[in-house]
């Protein structure tokens, strides 16, 4: 990999480790029952978390800064 592409990505990848850190849970919506009556359709949309474990966060953040250093430290 050249030495910018590392940098960047390591932002990215440390960046997302403290959004994990800071933000416990990540919400996303789930479609559940479908009900068809004729021609209608109808869906009931349920929001849902995500819980992500401060220790899988932690783990992404040191991945990302070990690449930032590489990428820095390379010639």
């Amino acid at each position: 990999m050249k030495r910018s592409t590392l940098l960047i990505v390591g932002i990215v990848v440390a960046l997302l480790g403290v959004a994990g850190l800071v933000f416990e849970q990540i919400p996303y919506d789930r479609d559940t029952a479908s009900v068809e009556i004729g021609s209608m359709e109808m869906t009931a949309g349920v929001q849902e978390e995500a819980d992500v474990p401060p220790l899988v966060a932690g783990a992404v953040l040191v991945v990302g800064l070990g690449m930032i250093g590489v990428g820095a430290t390379r010639s």
